[in-house]
C-alpha cells in the first residue's frame, strides 16, 4: 500500500467517524426537539385549561355576587325564612364549586412558566373573592339569625296586640250597647219632658151665653144671683191652647164676664169691631189660679 492510499483510507475512516458521530447528534437533537414540542403542547393545553377555568371561576363569582344581592334584597322584603335559607345554600354550593376549581388550577400551575405565574396571580385574586363571599355568607347567616329573633319578637308583640285589640273591641261593643241604651232612654225622657211641658202649659177656654154654659154643665149656681165653674165638669172637649203662645182672644160680644178666676192685673178687656178682645199681658199670672177660661157673653 502506498502512502497516498494510506492517507486516503485514513481520511475516509475519519469522515465515517464524523458522519456516525453527527448522525447520533442529529438523532439526539431530534429527540430533544420532539420532547420540547410535547412539553410546549402540554403547557399550551394547560394554559387553555387554566383560561377556561378562570373564566368559569369569574362566572361563578359573578353568580355569587348576583345571588348575594338577591338574598339581601329578599332580606329587606317580606320573604319567608325558608326561601332565604335555600338561597344561602345555593350560594354556599357555588363557593364550594369555586374552591374545587381553584384547587385544580393550583395543582396545574406548580412549576410552570411566567405566563402560568400570571394566571396563578389571577387565581389567587379569584380565591380572595371567594373567601370574601364565604365571609358574606357567614354574615348573612348571622343576620338571618338576628332576623329570626326579631321576627319571633314581632310575632309575640303582634299576638299581644291582637289580644289587647280584641279586649278593647269587646269593651267598645259593650260601651256602644250602653250608649245605645242611654240614647234610647234620653229619647224617651225627652218625649216625656216634652209631654209634661206641654201638659203644664196647656189650658182650655170656652165662651158662650149663660144658657149654653149651663147646658154644657160648665157652670153652676154659687148663690141666687151668681154663678161659678163646675169643677167636676169635663173640660177636655173645650178648645185647648198653649198658654205661652195664647195672648189674645176675640169674643163677638161687647158684654162679657170672666167666670173663671184670673188675676185682674194680668189681662185687659178691649172693645173691638162691635165685639170684644181679651188681651193676656202676663200669661204666667193669668193662668196661675186656673187653667180653664170660661167667659159668659151677653146678659
Amino acid at each position: 500500500m502506498s502512502k497516498r492510499s494510506l492517507l486516503l483510507f485514513i481520511s475516509t475512516a475519519f469522515l465515517c467517524c464524523i458522519v456516525v458521530s453527527c448522525s447520533g447528534d442529529v438523532e439526539r437533537l431530534e429527540s430533544e426537539n420532539k420532547e420540547l414540542k410535547e412539553e410546549l403542547q402540554t403547557q399550551e393545553d394547560q394554559i387553555i385549561s387554566l383560561t377556561l377555568g378562570t373564566k368559569f371561576v369569574d362566572r361563578y363569582v359573578d353568580s355569587l355576587e348576583q345571588l348575594e344581592a338577591s338574598i339581601r334584597e329578599r332580606m329587606n322584603g317580606d320573604e319567608e325564612d325558608t326561601i332565604l335559607i335555600q338561597k344561602i345554600k345555593d350560594l354556599t354550593q357555588l363557593v364550594h364549586m369555586n374552591n374545587s376549581i381553584v384547587a385544580e388550577i393550583e395543582s396545574l400551575l406548580v412549576g410552570k412558566n411566567k405566563v402560568v405565574k400570571l394566571l396563578m396571580d389571577h387565581v389567587v385574586k379569584l380565591d380572595n373573592k371567594v373567601q370574601h363571599q364565604e365571609k358574606q355568607i357567614a354574615q348573612l347567616f348571622s343576620e338571618l339569625d338576628d332576623m329570626g329573633i326579631e321576627l319571633e319578637n314581632a310575632k309575640q308583640l303582634y299576638a299581644t296586640l291582637q289580644d289587647k285589640f280584641k279586649g278593647e273591641k269587646e269593651k267598645a261593643v259593650e260601651q256602644s250597647h250602653k250608649i245605645e241604651d242611654l240614647e234610647q232612654s234620653l229619647v224617651a225622657l225627652d218625649k216625656e219632658l216634652q209631654r209634661k211641658d206641654a201638659q203644664m202649659n196647656e189650658a182650655f177656654y170656652f165662651f158662650g151665653s149663660k144658657n149654653e154654659l149651663v147646658s154644657m154643665d160648665l157652670i153652676e149656681r154659687s148663690s141666687i144671683l151668681s154663678w161659678q165653674i163646675n169643677e167636676e165638669a169635663d173640660f177636655n172637649y173645650l178648645t185647648k191652647v198653649d198658654i205661652r203662645h195664647f195672648a189674645k182672644l176675640k169674643i163677638p160680644s161687647e158684654e162679657l164676664e170672666l167666670l173663671s178666676e184670673h188675676p185682674r192685673q194680668s189681662y185687659r178687656q178691649v172693645a173691638e169691631n162691635g165685639g170684644s178682645a181679651l188681651y193676656i199681658d202676663d200669661y204666667e199670672r193669668f193662668w196661675s189660679l186656673s187653667k180653664v177660661l170660661i167667659v159668659r157673653t151677653g146678659k
